[in-house]
């Protein structure tokens, strides 16, 4: 992948380029494929850990039970 985006941007730059600055476009269209294609690495390893970060947390805790009316449950008397 990051190959084919560098030779992508480097045959865009080519294109763009005339005459003698052709191969400096090249060159720079080159070095943006490879930009693109280090950006584009980056975040599908960020994607992973957060999967990995979102695997390893513990679920979250269960919601309080609630009376028929809706409301919060009554306290409860204390033991003597």
């Amino acid at each position: 992948m990051r190959i084919l985006l560098i030779i992508g941007g480097a045959l865009l730059g080519l294109g763009v380029g005339m005459g003698s600055l052709g191969l400096f476009a090249a060159a720079v269209g080159a070095f943006l494929g490879f930009v693109l294609a280090e950006l584009l690495a980056a975040r599908q390893r960020i994607d992973a850990l957060e999967r990995e970060i979102r695997a390893l947390r513990p679920p979250p805790p269960p919601p309080p039970p609630r009376t028929a009316a809706g409301g919060p449950p009554p306290p409860k008397a204390p033991a003597l």
